[in-house]
C-alpha cells in the first residue's frame, strides 16, 4: 500500500517555515505523490480490501509508544461525549434526543471499555478522500494519504472511521462493516473487546461527524453546504 512520504526541505526539515509575503510564520509540508484515485462507491469487495488495508497500517504502526503529550483532537472519537453542548445546533428534535442518548450511553458504558482496547497511533480520518484504489483495479486500495488527523487512540478504531464512510443504504447496511473486518482480520486478529465495541465507535464517529459539520455550519454560513455535505449522510 501507498504511503505519502515526507519530502525534506533543502535544510533537511520536514516542516518549513514559510517566509513568502502575506504568508510569514505559515507551516508547510511536502508528501510525495501516492498512485491512486480517491475511492468512489462502496462495494462488499472494497470494503474487504480497505479492512485489509487498515489492518496492514495497523500493524505496521503496532509497538510504537505513546508520544509524550497527548494531542487533543475535536475529531477523536473516543471525546465525543465531550460535545454536548453542540446538540443545539443539530436542527432536527428527534435527531437531537437520539443523539443524545447515545452521549449518555456512550460516557458511561462504551468510553470506560474503549480506554482497556489495545492502543497506538491511527490514521483517524480515512474517508473515501483519503483512500485510494488501484486506476486499473477499483476493488483494492493501493495508498493511503493524509495523516493530519492522526491520534494515539485504540486502533480498532480507525476501522470504525472507515467503516462510518462505508455504511451503504442498502436492505442491510451493516454489510459492508462486516465485510471489513473480515478484511482487517485477515491481517490483524481483533480481540473480542474490539469486535464487541466496533459498532459502537461506528455510531461515535456518525455523531462526532453530524455534531462538528452542524456547527461548523452555523460558524460558516457561506460555505455552509459544502460544511453539511456530509451530515445528512450520517
Amino acid at each position: 500500500i501507498g504511503l505519502a512520504r515526507i519530502v525534506p526541505t533543502l535544510a533537511g526539515e520536514r516542516i518549513a517555515v514559510l517566509t513568502l509575503p502575506g504568508a510569514e510564520g505559515l507551516m508547510a509540508r511536502m508528501v510525495g505523490w501516492v498512485e491512486g484515485v480517491p475511492m468512489g462507491a462502496a462495494s462488499a469487495r472494497l470494503a474487504h480490501g480497505t479492512g485489509r488495508a487498515v489492518g496492514l497500517m495497523a500493524r505496521a504502526l503496532q509497538g510504537m509508544a505513546p508520544p509524550v503529550r497527548e494531542r487533543v483532537l475535536l475529531w477523536d472519537s473516543l471525546r465525543v461525549d465531550g460535545l454536548g453542548g453542540l446538540l443545539g445546533h443539530v436542527p432536527q428534535v428527534e435527531r437531537q434526543r437520539a443523539m443524545a442518548g447515545f452521549l449518555d450511553r456512550f460516557r458511561a458504558q462504551v468510553r470506560p471499555l474503549a480506554e482497556r482496547l489495545p492502543r497506538q497511533p491511527i490514521h483517524n480520518d480515512l474517508n473515501g478522500s483519503n483512500l485510494l484504489v488501484a486506476a486499473d483495479d477499483a476493488g483494492r486500495v493501493a495508498g493511503i494519504v493524509d495523516f493530519g488527523d492522526a491520534v494515539f487512540a485504540p486502533r480498532i478504531n480507525d476501522l470504525a472511521v472507515a467503516a462510518s464512510y462505508q455504511v451503504g443504504s442498502d436492505r442491510d447496511p451493516l454489510d459492508g462493516m462486516g465485510a471489513m473486518l473480515a478484511g482487517f482480520a485477515t491481517v490483524v486478529v481483533p480481540e473480542e473487546a474490539e469486535v464487541d465495541l466496533l459498532f459502537d465507535l461506528v455510531v461515535a464517529r456518525l455523531v462526532l461527524r453530524v455534531l462538528l459539520t452542524e456547527w461548523r455550519s452555523v460558524l460558516f454560513p457561506d460555505n455552509r453546504d459544502y460544511v453539511r455535505r456530509n451530515s445528512m449522510q450520517a
